[in-house]
């Protein structure tokens, strides 16, 4: 088997993990889901996207932008959650 089709199966089963944490509500689940939504896109950037070839630099820029936007979605959720808890 190939690395890209290791990859697509790995891509697989997050998606399915993700699914299955969806059914409870909550941080932690919310939390979940986002870690692997961001393993998710990293995995992609990686094997379909080629970037574990490209020079380190671009690696740590692009693993650096997804943790940001991971971190402002989970940011964003907790404030919101501080608002609603708040009215």
């Amino acid at each position: 088997m190939r690395d890209i089709d290791l990859a697509w199966l790995a891509l697989v089963a997050l998606t399915l993990l993700s699914l299955g944490s969806s059914s409870t509500a909550g941080a932690v689940s919310a939390a979940l889901i986002l870690a692997l939504a961001a393993a998710k896109a990293m995995a992609i950037l990686r094997w379909f996207l080629e970037i574990g070839q490209a020079s380190r630099g671009w690696r740590l820029l692009l693993d650096f932008y997804v943790v940001a936007i991971c971190t402002t979605i989970a940011s964003i959720f907790l404030i919101a959650g501080q608002f609603a808890e708040a009215g």
